[in-house]
């Protein structure tokens, strides 16, 4: 049961950063463009691509994809950590209930 609840805290926080991510897109992409010369693709899916492969080499991901997965691992780690800490409570029962709280209370 840990090990599907971990799972579904790290779907969860996967989808939370994705939205974070596409909010704030346009600046990154403005910083990735001064940083490492590249043009502004058309599409937002072009958008993330680039973001997630930009500065990769065959042997290492680069840091934009590194940062984002560690911010899916950090916000996967608090759900899992406020959902065992809360699972005897019975008006929170649900992981996504437990996603919810946690996002409310986050600010990065």
């Amino acid at each position: 049961m840990e090990a599907f609840t971990r799972a579904g805290a790290f779907l969860c926080s996967l989808f939370v950063v994705l939205l974070r991510s596409l909010q704030a897109i346009d600046a990154e992409m403005d910083h990735i463009s001064q940083l490492y010369g590249v043009q502004r693709p058309q599409s937002l899916e072009s958008i993330f691509r680039l973001l997630m492969t930009v500065g990769q080499s065959f042997s290492r991901r680069g840091q934009p994809c590194r940062q984002f997965y560690d911010h899916v691992l950090e916000f996967a780690d608090e759900v899992c950590g406020s959902y065992f800490h809360l699972r005897t409570r019975p008006d929170v029962l649900l992981l996504p209930d437990v996603v919810a709280a946690v996002t409310l209370d986050t600010s990065w």
